[in-house]
Protein backbone atom coordinates (compact mmCIF):
# COMPACT_ATOMS: atom_id res chain seq x y z
CA UNK A 1 0.00 0.00 0.00
CA UNK A 2 2.96 2.29 0.95
CA UNK A 3 4.29 1.39 -2.84
CA UNK A 4 1.01 2.42 -4.39
CA UNK A 5 0.82 5.62 -2.32
CA UNK A 6 4.19 6.81 -2.91
CA UNK A 7 3.22 5.98 -7.02
CA UNK A 8 0.27 7.74 -7.38
CA UNK A 9 1.77 11.01 -5.16
CA UNK A 10 5.08 10.76 -7.91
CA UNK A 11 2.03 11.03 -10.70
CA UNK A 12 0.27 13.89 -9.09
CA UNK A 13 2.47 16.07 -7.80
CA UNK A 14 -0.17 18.92 -7.40
CA UNK A 15 -2.41 16.59 -5.04
CA UNK A 16 -3.46 18.47 -2.12
CA UNK A 17 -4.53 14.85 -0.48
CA UNK A 18 -4.09 11.24 -1.04
CA UNK A 19 -6.42 8.77 0.67
CA UNK A 20 -6.15 4.91 0.17
CA UNK A 21 -10.28 3.50 0.05
CA UNK A 22 -11.73 0.40 -0.16
CA UNK A 23 -15.28 -0.05 -1.56
CA UNK A 24 -14.90 -3.83 -0.61
CA UNK A 25 -14.31 -3.73 3.27
CA UNK A 26 -15.10 0.55 3.71
CA UNK A 27 -12.05 1.11 5.14
CA UNK A 28 -10.89 5.12 4.62
CA UNK A 29 -14.79 6.19 3.87
CA UNK A 30 -15.14 8.38 7.18
CA UNK A 31 -11.39 9.83 6.57
CA UNK A 32 -12.59 10.43 2.63
CA UNK A 33 -15.86 12.08 4.29
CA UNK A 34 -14.31 14.19 6.42
CA UNK A 35 -11.75 15.34 4.14
CA UNK A 36 -14.42 16.52 1.24
CA UNK A 37 -16.98 18.01 4.05
CA UNK A 38 -13.61 20.37 5.29
CA UNK A 39 -12.37 20.74 1.72
CA UNK A 40 -16.22 21.50 -0.67
CA UNK A 41 -17.79 24.97 -0.07
CA UNK A 42 -21.05 24.96 1.01
CA UNK A 43 -23.65 25.91 -1.69
CA UNK A 44 -26.88 26.47 -2.55
CA UNK A 45 -28.73 23.69 -3.82
CA UNK A 46 -28.75 23.04 -7.33
CA UNK A 47 -32.27 21.06 -7.89
CA UNK A 48 -35.52 22.29 -6.15
CA UNK A 49 -36.32 20.48 -3.28
CA UNK A 50 -39.06 17.80 -4.82
CA UNK A 51 -36.02 17.64 -7.39
CA UNK A 52 -34.53 14.55 -6.93
CA UNK A 53 -32.11 14.06 -10.08
CA UNK A 54 -32.15 16.13 -13.31
CA UNK A 55 -32.05 12.85 -15.07
CA UNK A 56 -35.25 11.80 -16.91
CA UNK A 57 -37.14 8.31 -15.56
CA UNK A 58 -35.64 6.66 -18.96
CA UNK A 59 -32.05 6.84 -17.83
CA UNK A 60 -33.44 4.86 -14.41
CA UNK A 61 -35.03 2.21 -16.39
CA UNK A 62 -32.09 1.63 -18.30
CA UNK A 63 -29.65 1.72 -15.85
CA UNK A 64 -31.86 -0.89 -13.45
CA UNK A 65 -32.03 -3.24 -16.48
CA UNK A 66 -28.31 -2.99 -16.58
CA UNK A 67 -27.47 -3.60 -13.37
CA UNK A 68 -29.00 -6.54 -13.73
CA UNK A 69 -26.95 -8.07 -16.41
CA UNK A 70 -24.18 -6.75 -14.08
CA UNK A 71 -25.83 -9.41 -11.55
CA UNK A 72 -26.25 -12.17 -13.63
CA UNK A 73 -23.90 -12.14 -15.74
CA UNK A 74 -20.08 -12.64 -15.90
CA UNK A 75 -16.86 -11.73 -17.45
CA UNK A 76 -17.59 -9.17 -20.93
CA UNK A 77 -21.22 -9.64 -21.41
CA UNK A 78 -22.09 -6.57 -19.07
CA UNK A 79 -19.02 -4.26 -19.97
CA UNK A 80 -19.81 -4.65 -23.88
CA UNK A 81 -23.69 -4.17 -23.24
CA UNK A 82 -25.41 -0.90 -23.08
CA UNK A 83 -29.72 -0.33 -22.87
CA UNK A 84 -31.52 1.98 -24.58
CA UNK A 85 -35.33 2.04 -23.68
CA UNK A 86 -37.73 2.70 -26.97
CA UNK A 87 -40.91 3.27 -24.90
CA UNK A 88 -42.00 4.06 -21.28
CA UNK A 89 -46.11 4.43 -20.65
CA UNK A 90 -47.35 5.53 -17.49
CA UNK A 91 -51.18 3.68 -17.48
CA UNK A 92 -53.26 5.02 -14.27
CA UNK A 93 -55.42 2.04 -14.24
CA UNK A 94 -55.25 -0.06 -13.32
CA UNK A 95 -51.46 1.30 -12.33
CA UNK A 96 -48.87 -0.13 -14.34
CA UNK A 97 -45.64 0.81 -16.06
CA UNK A 98 -44.82 -0.93 -19.76
CA UNK A 99 -41.25 -0.03 -20.41
CA UNK A 100 -39.89 -2.00 -24.24
CA UNK A 101 -35.75 -1.36 -24.16
CA UNK A 102 -33.31 -2.99 -26.55
CA UNK A 103 -29.73 -4.55 -24.43
CA UNK A 104 -27.17 -3.40 -27.43
CA UNK A 105 -24.48 -5.54 -27.68
CA UNK A 106 -21.05 -6.20 -30.04
CA UNK A 107 -21.11 -9.68 -31.25
CA UNK A 108 -23.36 -12.40 -32.05
CA UNK A 109 -22.00 -14.76 -29.64
CA UNK A 110 -22.58 -11.94 -27.39
CA UNK A 111 -26.56 -11.80 -28.27
CA UNK A 112 -26.61 -15.84 -27.70
CA UNK A 113 -25.14 -15.50 -24.44
CA UNK A 114 -27.89 -12.76 -23.57
CA UNK A 115 -30.69 -14.76 -24.96
CA UNK A 116 -29.67 -18.26 -23.40
CA UNK A 117 -31.09 -21.56 -24.08
CA UNK A 118 -34.62 -20.91 -25.73
CA UNK A 119 -34.48 -17.96 -23.87
CA UNK A 120 -33.85 -18.55 -20.55
CA UNK A 121 -31.36 -16.34 -19.61
CA UNK A 122 -33.03 -13.39 -20.79
CA UNK A 123 -36.13 -14.69 -19.27
CA UNK A 124 -34.03 -14.21 -15.99
CA UNK A 125 -32.86 -11.07 -16.57
CA UNK A 126 -36.33 -9.87 -17.58
CA UNK A 127 -37.49 -11.10 -13.96
CA UNK A 128 -35.05 -9.81 -12.01
CA UNK A 129 -35.22 -6.25 -13.78
CA UNK A 130 -38.77 -6.18 -13.75
CA UNK A 131 -39.13 -6.85 -9.52
CA UNK A 132 -36.21 -4.29 -9.56
CA UNK A 133 -38.07 -1.80 -11.51
CA UNK A 134 -41.18 -2.20 -9.75
CA UNK A 135 -39.62 -1.23 -6.17
CA UNK A 136 -37.51 1.49 -7.85
CA UNK A 137 -40.50 3.22 -9.79
CA UNK A 138 -42.73 2.07 -6.39
CA UNK A 139 -45.84 0.48 -9.10
CA UNK A 140 -47.63 -2.49 -8.98
CA UNK A 141 -46.74 -3.88 -11.75
CA UNK A 142 -44.18 -3.38 -14.68
CA UNK A 143 -44.57 -5.10 -18.02
CA UNK A 144 -41.14 -5.27 -19.49
CA UNK A 145 -40.15 -5.89 -23.10
CA UNK A 146 -36.36 -6.95 -23.63
CA UNK A 147 -34.99 -6.98 -26.94
CA UNK A 148 -31.30 -8.14 -27.96
CA UNK A 149 -29.45 -6.32 -30.80
CA UNK A 150 -26.11 -6.76 -32.20
CA UNK A 151 -24.65 -3.08 -33.43
CA UNK A 152 -22.94 -2.94 -36.86
CA UNK A 153 -19.84 -1.05 -34.60
CA UNK A 154 -18.64 -1.04 -31.42
CA UNK A 155 -20.55 1.34 -29.72
CA UNK A 156 -17.75 1.40 -26.62
CA UNK A 157 -14.97 2.73 -29.39
CA UNK A 158 -17.68 5.60 -31.41
CA UNK A 159 -18.13 8.89 -30.48
CA UNK A 160 -21.72 9.55 -31.31
CA UNK A 161 -22.72 6.34 -29.53
CA UNK A 162 -20.99 7.74 -26.72
CA UNK A 163 -22.52 10.72 -26.50
CA UNK A 164 -26.15 9.04 -27.46
CA UNK A 165 -25.50 6.85 -24.34
CA UNK A 166 -24.40 9.66 -22.10
CA UNK A 167 -21.13 9.14 -21.44
CA UNK A 168 -19.46 11.85 -23.00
Amino acid sequence: LEKCLERTSLACPGADLILPISALTGDGIATLTEALVQRVPESNPVLDQDMLTDRPERFFAAEIIREQIFTLYSKEIPYASEVQVEAFREQRLPKLLEIHAIILVSRESQKKILIGNKGSAIKQTGIAARKALEAFFQVPKVHLELRVKVTKADWRSDNNALKQFGYI
